[in-house]
């Protein structure tokens, strides 16, 4: 086993110095590393990337150029190369068909979405100068450290009980997204068409609505006191502290009132982080469409060693914390995804 020197990426969404677990791990490897306070430290690669390629730390008894004291090492590719048999049943590809990542976010990445392989395949054929190979792009991460993020859609009925609970959320999208999500058709196709028609609306809202409609709902989210949740003065009401009738949300005769419950149940659980994380982003990000996301996304919140999987077509974001990321690159090692 050979031990790597692997690149580090400073991005302004990064951890600032020792708190950041990219800076803390690039100590451990380079003893001559030195961690400077005031920079961001966001990404350590591990790989062959041409943008952050690894090198091989030289050991007593390399007898190759670059193997003398103090010197940095070799690239891991030139050794890949030099010795193709250390990839065993890869040996045929040349180079590694995956990268780690460690991640120390501070500061909310953009949310976005890998196309699966039937789009690939056409994103492919027709700009192959955006887009480096046909195929999906499913990605794995690890927590190294207590993590946030958004991952998928919530349950269509979550994302129904968020546009009867948030006025602000109905503001953004059209009518006929509304009808069509509020009319809770059976069918999951139908469920599929009518989620897309509302995410359209959502993103492809006019920059004037959006900037009304986030400000009215920072405005009553409030300011927040303490960790237990807000200040009562012009704050949203917590689901914990109301009685809701399911009817009231999902029309009369709604048959499936066990499902209906769970939701309820897990919307009560998570409120205060939520709307937490609402107005924590609206401080990153004043203004951004982006702030109500987390009433149609998942909100993980997540401890150190647990993992998550996203798959292809799903909108995810890392939202705060450190972790281990598994990406995978096609046969001319460019990434499939950049975080």
């Amino acid at each position: 086993m050979r031990r790597l020197n692997c690149p580090v990426q400073n991005y302004a969404w990064g951890k600032r110095g020792s708190d950041s677990m990219v800076a803390k791990l690039k100590t451990l490897e380079n003893e001559g590393f030195e961690t400077e306070e005031g920079k961001m430290y966001a990404e350590l690669w591990m790989g062959t990337h041409p943008n952050g390629p690894s090198r091989v730390m030289p050991e007593a008894g390399d007898f190759v150029e670059g193997a003398e004291e103090g010197h940095a090492g070799i690239f891991l590719i030139e050794l890949l190369e030099t010795h193709p048999h250390y990839l065993g049943d890869l040996e045929k590809l040349g180079d590694l068909p995956f990268m780690f990542k460690v991640l120390s976010i501070n500061k909310a990445l953009s949310i976005q979405a890998h196309p699966d392989k039937k789009l690939a395949e056409r994103l492919y054929a027709t700009r192959p100068d955006l887009y480096k190979d046909d195929n999906h792009k499913p990605e794995m991460a690890v927590a190294l450290s207590d993590f946030e993020g958004l991952c998928g859609f919530r349950p269509f009925e979550e994302i129904v009980f968020n546009l009867h609970r948030y006025p602000e959320l109905r503001g953004l999208v059209s009518l006929s997204a509304m009808r069509a999500m509020c009319s809770l058709p059976e069918d999951l196709e139908e469920r599929r068409d009518a989620l897309r028609k509302l995410f359209h609306s959502y993103i492809t809202a006019k920059p004037e609505v959006v900037t009304t409609q986030v400000k009215a709902l920072v405005q009553r989210l409030g300011s927040r006191v303490d960790e237990s949740g807000f200040s009562s003065d012009g704050s949203v009401d917590h689901t914990d502290d109301e009685e809701i009738d399911l009817e009231d949300i999902y029309g009369e005769g709604y048959e499936h009132k066990e499902k209906g419950e769970m939701f309820l149940r897990r919307l009560r659980a998570e409120d205060y982080y939520v709307q937490d994380l609402m107005r924590r982003l609206s401080d990153e990000y004043p203004g951004d469409i982006g702030i109500m996301m987390p009433l149609l996304l998942n909100y993980m919140r997540m401890g150190e060693g647990e993992s998550f999987f996203m798959a292809a077509n799903e909108p995810h974001a890392y939202l705060k914390g450190d972790i281990m990321e598994v990406i995978k690159l096609d046969l001319h090692g460019w990434i499939w995804s950049l975080i």
